[in-house]
C-alpha cells in the first residue's frame, strides 16, 4: 500500500519538475501566454463584475453619467497590471468636451489590451484597436458651431468671398434623412440691420474618411444660384467634420465609416487605433 502511495507521489512529483520549467520563462503579462496556455486560476464572473463596478464608478465620477460596462479579462493577477480581453461601454447623453452626444458606444476590436493604469496619466502597453458609435443632436452640432474656434474658420471663408457676402453664423437642422445648413449673412457694401438667411438640405455620405454634403436641395426661390456653388460652400463650411475635430482624442488614429441620420439624430461610426509604447 505504501509503495503505491510512494510511486504515485513520485510520479507526481516528476510531472511537476517537467511542467514547471517548462512554464517558469513565461512572461505571464505577454499576449502568448494569456491567449494560448491554459490557466489554473482563471478570471471568475465575480471578478470581472467587480471590474465592471469600478470601470462604471469611474465614468461616472468623470462624467456624472451612468454607463452600461461589460469587461472580459484573462487572469485576476493580469487584470491587476491592467490587461484585459475586451471591454465594451455604452453611455446616453453623455458630455464630452463641452458637446454633448445622444449616445456613445466604444468597444475593443483586439482581445489583447493593456493599460498601465497606476501610471499618471495611464499609459497604453499594447495597440488598442476599438470601434465607436456616436450620435449627434442638432442642439449639440449648433452649440459646437458656437465655439471661437469654428468662428475663425468661418473668418476664413469670410476673406475668399468679400465683399459678395459676409457670413456670420451657421446652423443645423435634422430632418428624416437629411441635415440642412442654416446660413446667417449680410451684404458688407449694403449691411440690413437683422441678418440675411440662406437654408439648403442635403444628403451625406463618407468620402476619404470625411463626411461630405453629396446634394443640395434648394428651395424654388433659389432657383437661380448654382447647385455646385452651393454645395461647395457647404463642403468648406463642413460643420459635421468641425464638431468631430473637437471630439478626436488626438493621441490616436481616428476615422470615420459611417454616417446616417436615424429619428432626428446623426449616428456616426467608425474606428479608433491607440498605438501602445
Amino acid at each position: 500500500m505504501l509503495k503505491k502511495l510512494y510511486s504515485r507521489i513520485f510520479l507526481l512529483f516528476l510531472l511537476l519538475m517537467i511542467f514547471l520549467p517548462a512554464h517558469a520563462g513565461y512572461d505571464k503579462t505577454s499576449e502568448d501566454y494569456l491567449k494560448n496556455r491554459r490557466h489554473i486560476t482563471p478570471i471568475t464572473p465575480a471578478v470581472e463584475n467587480f471590474a465592471q463596478t469600478v470601470v462604471k464608478s469611474a465614468l461616472k465620477k468623470e462624467t456624472g453619467r451612468n454607463f452600461k460596462v461589460k469587461l472580459s479579462a484573462y487572469t485576476l493577477s493580469s487584470m491587476r497590471k491592467g490587461i484585459f480581453k475586451s471591454l465594451d461601454v455604452y453611455g446616453n447623453d453623455v458630455e464630452i468636451k463641452g458637446i454633448n452626444l445622444s449616445f456613445v458606444h466604444v468597444y475593443t476590436l483586439s482581445d489583447y489590451n493593456w493599460i498601465d493604469y497606476k501610471q499618471n496619466p495611464p499609459v497604453f502597453k499594447s495597440d488598442i484597436n476599438c470601434a465607436y458609435e456616436i450620435g449627434l443632436s442638432q442642439d449639440a452640432i449648433n452649440e459646437a458651431l458656437l465655439a471661437p474656434k469654428y468662428q475663425k474658420e468661418i473668418e476664413k471663408i469670410n476673406q475668399q468671398v468679400y465683399p459678395l457676402f459676409c457670413i456670420k453664423k451657421v446652423q443645423t437642422e435634422l430632418t428624416d434623412d437629411r441635415i440642412k445648413v442654416i446660413i446667417f449673412y449680410n451684404y458688407p457694401l449694403s449691411p440690413r440691420e437683422n441678418d440675411r438667411r440662406f437654408s439648403v438640405s442635403t444628403n451625406l455620405a463618407i468620402q476619404n474618411g470625411e463626411i461630405i454634403s453629396t446634394k443640395v436641395y434648394l428651395d424654388r426661390k433659389y432657383r437661380n444660384l448654382s447647385s455646385q456653388s452651393v454645395l461647395n460652400l457647404i463642403n468648406l463650411l463642413k460643420p459635421l467634420e468641425y464638431t468631430l475635430d473637437f471630439l478626436n482624442p488626438g493621441n490616436c488614429n481616428f476615422n470615420i465609416e459611417n454616417v446616417n441620420i436615424i429619428n432626428n439624430i446623426i449616428q456616426i461610426g467608425g474606428k479608433i487605433l491607440i498605438k501602445g509604447e
